[in-house]
Order: C-alpha cells, then structure tokens, then sequence
C-alpha cells in the first residue's frame, strides 16, 4: 500500500565535523523511518542537531556513517548528480528565511525548481498556478515581487515552490520563525491542509505549539533522538487560545 511506504528510513547516522584538532560529533546513531503520509516534526534545543539532520534528509549533506534511503533508493551509492537530480524530483524545501529572490516575480520564483526538468512553458505555468492556488496564495500575487507581500504571503509563496514539482517529500525549517503568531497560524494550516491532502511532511520547530500541529514528535537532544510521541492537538497554534 502506498500509505505504508517508506518516504525516508535514516539507519545509525552519524555526523562528524571537524575544526583543526577538534571533533564535533553532532549527530549520533540517529534511526527514523517516516511513512508516506505522514506529518511529523522534530524539535530540540539549539545545537542539538536538528539542523543537520534536516540537511542529511534533504540531502544537502551526506553523513560520515549510516545509511539514508529516500522513496526506497540508498542515495549513498549515488554520484552528486544524481542526488542533485533527486533532490529537485523528490524534495520540497521551505526555509525559516524564505530564501526568495527579489529580484524575481513571485511566477519566476516558484516556477524556479521546474526549469531544470523537460517541461513545456505551458506545463510549467499551469503546474506555478495549481501550487500557488495549494498553497493558500493569490493568483494576483503572481507578477508581483516577493517584497510587495507580507511575510505570511511570502512564506506561502515558498510553499508552493516547495509544492511546484509535485515532490514526495516536504521539509519545512522552522517556516513559522519570522512570522507574526497570525501569519504563523495561517502557513501551519496551510501545511496541515496538505497533509489532510495526502502530503508527506517533516517540520523542525523550536515552538511547541507549531510542534503539536504535526502527528508525532520527535526531540532531539546533543545529536540523538531522546524520545517521542504522539501529539496534543488541543495545544496546535491553530486550536490554542493563547
């Protein structure tokens, strides 16, 4: 069944940085497997990891030992080219700083992952509207620049870029630390329509109730996942009186 499929298995990671003489062991034997579906989210203190670890599951980093197998393939048997290749086909990432370029139209910006892939002008401009519409934004804001919009706006913006290639995973980086508690409730319900919709989601939140959005959680502390647990939907930004 496609629901039990495994999107992501980490087996035993361990990320080792170095600086001179000095070792900074920064993940230790981490072990998760995320099902296709699923929405989980990992939280932690600063420095525990979860920043590496996001990078090693969006394969922006390769690990000194373990094992990473996205949508069932071993990437670590695979050249640069062809991680870069899964990473663009598989992976959609939205970024605590936007990361848009303002020089760009908000059109220009989410169509960005699409140009690398044999896709007409006319596939690429109904897939930009079809995100953008997902995403919760505004077909309006399509010729407009980034900085016209207003942070929930932009990050929503991300969101489809995140969504344009029809990825099987998403990875959202703390999508809700520039934003007001208002815009932060509107991106985490965009985000937990799309699960509802079937998407595949890992959220790293220092916010706990940004955390309790998800499904599951997992903390991570000093480089190695320390427990987890099911969620408190009644303590979600979204349904917290605060």
């Amino acid at each position: 069944m496609e629901s039990q499929k495994n999107i992501v298995r980490l087996e035993n990671i361990h990320k080792i940085y170095k600086t001179g003489e000095i070792e900074y062991h920064i993940l230790k034997g981490i072990n998760l497997t995320v099902r296709s579906g699923e929405f989980i989210s990992i939280m932690g203190p600063s420095g525990s990891g979860k920043s590496t670890l996001m990078n090693i599951i969006g394969l922006l980093d390769r690990p000194n030992a373990g094992k990473v197998y996205i949508d069932g393939i071993d990437v670590a048997k695979l050249k640069d080219s062809e991680i870069a290749k899964i990473r663009n086909r598989k992976i959609g990432f939205v970024f605590q700083q936007f990361n848009l370029i303002q020089r760009l139209t908000v059109y220009e910006n989410i169509e960005l992952p699409l140009l690398i892939r044999d896709i007409s002008k006319e596939e690429r401009e109904k897939l930009v509207r079809e995100a953008l519409l997902r995403a919760g934004g505004d077909l309006g804001w399509l010729k407009k620049k980034p900085n016209q919009l207003s942070g929930g706006q932009q990050q929503r913006v991300a969101i489809a870029r995140a969504l344009v290639g029809k990825p099987k995973l998403i990875l959202a980086d703390e999508p809700t630390g520039n934003l007001d508690r208002d815009s932060g409730r509107i991106v985490m319900e965009t985000l937990k329509e799309l699960n509802k919709a079937g998407e595949t989601i890992i959220l790293v939140t220092h916010d706990i109730e940004v955390g309790n959005c998800a499904q599951k959680i997992y903390y991570i502390k000093n480089g190695e996942i320390v427990g987890s647990g099911e969620t408190d939907q009644n303590k979600c930004i979204l349904n917290s009186k605060r």
